[in-house]
């Protein structure tokens, strides 16, 4: 990985948090060849610079407890696309929105914290969204291949 404006070091330094985020100062150093003070102080210039914006845990929502995984599939009349479609982009739980070749088909796949959580969408969006023609959203069970969130 090589980004634009760092040295060999820097790329090597985001490249293993991209690797592993909770990699220490000192684990990177030691791969680096520089000390834990050093590492520091370069990674707090990375994020000043916007370059590293955050920290996260990559969490299976399929084996995460109170979290639902499902699939909601939309069709809507052709003025109204874009309008769910952005109103979507909006929901908290769509966590992957697509359109869809075809006529006016978007997929989204969502995660809740609750059957409540997933109850309420889906009744906001057959209810709320004018120029919807039809809704159906399926629960995920298992994952065969790849994963369900975005990385």
């Amino acid at each position: 990985m090589h980004i634009n404006g760092l040295d060999e070091i820097d790329d090597q330094i985001v490249a293993l948090l991209v690797e592993n985020a909770r990699f220490t100062y000192s684990e990177i150093g030691e791969r680096v060849g520089l000390s834990r003070v050093a590492v520091k102080n370069r990674v707090s210039a990375l994020e000043e610079k916007g370059i590293i914006k955050g920290y996260h845990a990559d969490v299976d929502p399929l084996e995460a407890p109170k979290m639902m995984t499902f699939v909601a599939m939309v069709k809507t009349k052709a003025d109204s696309y874009d309008f769910i479609s952005n109103a979507l982009e909006k929901e908290p739980c769509v966590v992957t929105l697509c359109k869809m070749s075809g006529d006016n088909l978007l997929y989204a796949i969502c995660v809740a914290d609750s059957m409540a959580q997933m109850s309420n969408f889906a009744y906001k969006v057959r209810n709320k969204y004018d120029g919807l023609l039809s809704f159906s959203a399926q629960m995920v069970w298992e994952v065969r291949k790849g994963n369900v969130l975005p990385k």
